[in-house]
C-alpha cells in the first residue's frame, strides 16, 4: 500500500455502529448483522477506541448515541447512502429505515396529529419518535433530529421550512351562548384586545394561563372565552369561534434540522413529508376566512 492509503478508516466498523444506533441494543444488533453479541459488543469496543471517544451511554438497558456518536453516525449514514449507488438493486428503504427524533410542542402535536400519523402511515420505512416540550431543543447538541416549534423569525443556523402562520382566534365551549363574561389571557396580558369581543361586552380577564393547552382545558371546563390558534381549535367540536375574523401574528411554523443533515435519507424524508402534510393543513385553515393584524 502507498503511504497515502488511509487504511486508518474504520470502514469495517461501520455496519455495528449502523446497526446498534437503528436498533438500541446489543442483541437486536447481532440479529441484524448475523454474528453473536460479543463480537458487536467487541467491535464497539474497538471502534471507539480508534476513534478515542465514548459513541454510546448505557441507559437502563439500552444504547444512547453521545454527541460524538451522533457526529460519526451522521457521517457513516452520508457514506452508506453515497454507496449505496454503487448498488442499483439494494432496497432503498434499508439505507433510509431508521428512527428519527421530533422535537415539538405539546399543542402543536395535538393541533397536527391526523397529519402526523398520515406521515407515518405512509412511510413505514421511518420510525419517528416524538418528544413533545416547549423547551427549544438544541438540534446542534443533537437533542432531535427535527424540530417543529412557532417562532416569530427563522431558526439562526438551521436548515428551515416556513410551514405558515399562525393565527388566533376568540373560542368557548360550544355548548355556551350570550355575552362573553370572563376570557383568559397569556402571562403578562392583563386585557384583551377589543378587536375580539363586541363593542358592548367588556369581560373580565380571570386568570392568566401559561400554555396553550392549559387554556384550552380551563376553556373545555366553562370558565370563559381564551384566544387560540386556530389549528388546535377550529376543527374541535367542543369548541366554537367568537371572533368572526381571525388574528394574523408575527407567528410562524417552523420546521428545521442540522444543515449538514437534510441530505440524510431518513431525516430528508421526515422533513419533506412531515413539512408537506402540515404546511396543506395550514393552507386549508388559511382559506376558512379573512384574518387581520390585532391593535
Amino acid at each position: 500500500m502507498g503511504k497515502n492509503t488511509r487504511s486508518s478508516l474504520p470502514w469495517s466498523d461501520a455496519p455495528f455502529l449502523l446497526a446498534l444506533a437503528r436498533s438500541g441494543n446489543f442483541m437486536a444488533a447481532a440479529r441484524e448483522l448475523g454474528v453473536d453479541r460479543t463480537t458487536v459488543a467487541r467491535r464497539l469496543d474497538r471502534l471507539e477506541e480508534r476513534l478515542g471517544t465514548k459513541l454510546f451511554e448505557r441507559i437502563s438497558g439500552e444504547l444512547e448515541l453521545t454527541l460524538h456518536g451522533r457526529r460519526t453516525l451522521a457521517v457513516m449514514e452520508r457514506a452508506e447512502q453515497e454507496l449505496s449507488h454503487l448498488y442499483p438493486d439494494t432496497d432503498d428503504a434499508r439505507i433510509a429505515f431508521g428512527k428519527v427524533r421530533v422535537s415539538l410542542s405539546p399543542h402543536v402535536l395535538a393541533g397536527f396529529s391526523d397529519e402526523i400519523i398520515r406521515f407515518s402511515a405512509s412511510h413505514p420505512q421511518i420510525f419517528p419518535v416524538l418528544t413533545t416540550s416547549d423547551r427549544f431543543v438544541d438540534l446542534h447538541r443533537y437533542e432531535a433530529d427535527i424540530a417543529l416549534r412557532v417562532a416569530v423569525t427563522r431558526p439562526h443556523d438551521l436548515h428551515s421550512i416556513d410551514l405558515g402562520p399562525i393565527r388566533f382566534g376568540l373560542y368557548r365551549r360550544s355548548d355556551q351562548s350570550g355575552p362573553v363574561r370572563a376570557v383568559f389571557t397569556p402571562p403578562g396580558q392583563t386585557e384583551l384586545s377589543r378587536d375580539f369581543v363586541p363593542q358592548d361586552e367588556m369581560p373580565i380577564v380571570v386568570a392568566s394561563v401559561d400554555g396553550v393547552l392549559p387554556t384550552r382545558e380551563l376553556v373545555l371546563a366553562g370558565g370563559g372565552a381564551a384566544l387560540l390558534p386556530q389549528f388546535i381549535a377550529e376543527d374541535d367540536p367542543r369548541l366554537a369561534r367568537l371572533s368572526g375574523r381571525l388574528a394574523e401574528g408575527r407567528h410562524r411554523l417552523w420546521i428545521s434540522c442540522l444543515a449538514e443533515q437534510k441530505a440524510n435519507s431518513r431525516i430528508r424524508t421526515a422533513m419533506k413529508g412531515l413539512s408537506g402534510e402540515i404546511a396543506e393543513r395550514l393552507k386549508a385553515l388559511d382559506a376558512d376566512g379573512p384574518s387581520f393584524a390585532p391593535g
